[in-house]
């Protein structure tokens, strides 16, 4: 890999984590929509339910309405189910694209560090010589 390009990998890895989250927060926006629909069905057969009990006209449609209204909590909970699965395989995107920017940015740190360390070793030569150059000019004089 050319020096520049575990920087240009990270930024794209980085990128990657966060469409992935993104993308996870969506479905767990859906989910909770999806939860809030079902208990907005829940809420309304009791309703109508209270409605029903009050007024006998009404009561003999009420069978009809409460077998629609099952029907739609079944679909929607069939979806949340889905958008459960959908969620699950998503965090599970998220985790290995952490795993995987995590393991570029530890070997950009190794990089340099090594880097740092040998402009450090490099420095310390250079010193080295002007010391001992200096005990030579000091010492021929």
């Amino acid at each position: 890999m050319a020096r520049k390009g575990l920087p240009t990998l990270i930024r794209l890895r980085s990128f990657e984590l966060e469409e992935k989250r993104r993308a996870l927060a969506e479905l767990e926006q859906v989910a909770e929509r999806l939860e809030q629909a079902i208990r907005d069905v829940d809420s309304q057969v009791e309703e109508e339910k209270q409605i029903a009990t009050k007024d006998y006209v009404l009561a003999r449609y009420f069978p009809a309405y409460l077998q629609a209204a099952k029907e739609r909590r079944q679909t929607l909970v069939a979806n949340r189910l889905d958008i459960g699965q959908q969620i699950d395989a998503a965090k599970e995107q998220v985790t290995i694209a952490y795993q995987e920017l995590k393991k570029l940015e530890i070997a950009q740190a190794i990089r340099e560090k090594r880097e740092k360390e040998e402009a450090d070793r490099r420095e310390q030569l250079m010193l080295d010589e002007i010391a001992i150059e200096g005990y030579r000019r000091r010492d021929a004089s």
